[in-house]
């Protein structure tokens, strides 16, 4: 079957067998100064996810196969992928209290960096640190958490203050996704390595992700 690009979660993500990842976020600024000695920061580009994945061993026959995925990825094709840090709620570990439960995007605060989720099972709990995403039309929306709040038993959250801040075109009433939500990311030119065959098996096979323009 013809891979369908963006690759989705399932098809990339999931496949991979990480021995380190860091994921991040990356601002982009510039710094001035003043003649009092005051430093000026301004942000000249929309924030991205970034990740630093290092693979685990492979024998050669998985280590081939997955090689072909990155080439055909390569050079500025897309896929999903996700922080294996924060899988899931830190609340919820195996997400089996979100269960069939689909969220929504219920309302977004004026100072857009705020938002309210519906559909969630009462009392369900959102912590610091904690990941979400949403698509806006073809694009996702990946965003950390910064308050702890529970929904009540309607199955709403208080506000929710999230980073980064909302992006244009983010709209009420798409879904929300709490288990293994993922940003839409490419492979950031030049950093993939295939990593070094010894006999049966290869190793070290690293790349780095950045978050495709939003």
């Amino acid at each position: 079957m013809a891979l369908e690009f963006p690759l989705g979660r399932d098809v990339f993500a999931r496949k991979l067998r990480v021995r380190e990842m860091t994921f991040w976020r990356r601002d982009f600024v510039e710094t001035s100064g003043t003649g009092r000695g005051d430093i000026i920061v301004s942000e000249i580009a929309p924030p991205k996810w970034i990740a630093d994945v290092t693979l685990a061993r492979y024998n050669n026959r998985d280590a081939d196969e997955l090689q072909a995925l990155f080439e055909a990825i390569l050079p500025h094709r897309l896929f999903h992928l996700y922080n294996i840090r924060r899988p899931f709620p830190a609340a919820d570990p195996d997400g089996s209290e979100l269960g069939n439960s689909a969220p929504l995007l219920h309302a977004i605060g004026s100072d857009n960096v705020s938002l309210r989720i519906s559909g969630l099972p009462s009392g369900y709990t959102l912590t610091r640190g904690d990941m979400l995403a949403f698509n806006r039309g073809d694009r996702r929306s990946l965003h950390r958490i910064i308050d702890t709040v529970s929904a009540n038993s309607s199955g709403l959250t208080p506000s929710i203050t999230v980073t980064p801040a909302l992006k244009t075109g983010t709209v009420t009433g798409v879904r929300v996704f709490l288990e293994r939500p993922t940003a839409l990311m490419m492979i950031a030119p030049g950093s993939f390595a295939a990593g070094v065959t010894r006999k049966m098996l290869s190793d070290g096979c690293s790349f780095q992700a950045i978050e495709a323009s939003v």
